[in-house]
């Protein structure tokens, strides 16, 4: 029964992802193959089986514990312009007279990304046409969103945003994530990312604008209920909720040496 739900757990077709869990007789989390090997070992052990305990169950348990279904986590990377130009599409999409977000002053582009975002809902529809960036990001979003669905968080690191100049930026992750689906409503029905939104901090100035941008994006409500949703999941043995920051060294250490 094991080696049949490892097999199916390889090779899960992805179009069965949205199915209700009643439905999947193959592993979705490392948990409940190392409950089904302790149930293993308990009964071996019932029977005198130490040598086989030893020699195979205790390794496999281990090599469960420590590594789960699998040996890293990938990050999501992408550029603030890139995510720039594919709000400005989305606005598009959506019909917004005003879509030059990127001439927007920050006060606006901060109010319009907060109110969006107080619902983890997608505003596009599903066969809204699009334009290659914002097709591209909220694709890739759908994916990471299916993934979790299927697997959770395990295996998925950081949602990295590389050239972060201003809390917009980041809030423009969320923004994104929401029309891919990826954003939930944790049981306060408060808007969560269930990843970490990391900032990539690479030009001098923005190097020196650092500490605000973090203490705004800290500080954001989106943010502070996302990094207790993530510590409670990933790390419920602490109290304190982590957030990442990525420092650049190649345009800081051009310009500035």
């Amino acid at each position: 029964m094991m080696i049949a739900r490892l097999q199916l757990s390889e090779r899960m077709p992805t179009d069965q992802i949205e199915l209700s869990t009643n439905y999947f007789t193959s592993y979705r989390f490392p948990s409940e193959l190392l409950a089904d090997l302790q149930l293993l070992r308990k009964s071996l052990d019932e029977i005198g089986a130490q040598f086989i305990i030893e020699e195979d169950i205790d390794v496999a348990i281990r090599l469960c514990k420590v590594f789960g279904f699998h040996l890293a986590t990938l990050d999501i990377r992408q550029n603030s312009a890139f995510h720039e130009k594919a709000i400005e599409q989305v606005l598009a999409a959506l019909g917004e007279k005003d879509r030059e977000f990127s001439k927007w002053p920050e006060d606006k582009r901060v109010a319009f990304l907060s109110e969006n975002l107080n619902s983890p809902e997608r505003r596009l529809l599903q066969n809204a046409k699009l334009e290659d960036e914002a097709e591209n990001a909220i694709r890739t979003f759908s994916v990471v969103a299916r993934h979790i669905r299927r697997y959770g968080t395990w295996g998925v690191g950081a949602l990295i945003l590389s050239m972060t100049r201003s809390l917009s930026d980041l809030l423009g992750v969320y923004f994104l994530a929401r029309e891919g689906g990826l954003l939930e409503a944790d049981e306060e029905g408060r808007t969560v990312c269930p990843l970490p939104v990391t900032p990539l901090l690479e030009t001098v100035g923005d190097l020196e604008n650092g500490a605000r941008i973090m203490r705004e994006f800290l500080a954001h409500p989106v943010t502070k209920a996302s990094l207790e949703w993530q510590r409670r999941i990933e790390i419920p043995e602490t109290d304190v909720p982590i957030q990442q920051v990525m420092i650049g060294y190649s345009d800081s250490n051009k310009d500035r040496g």
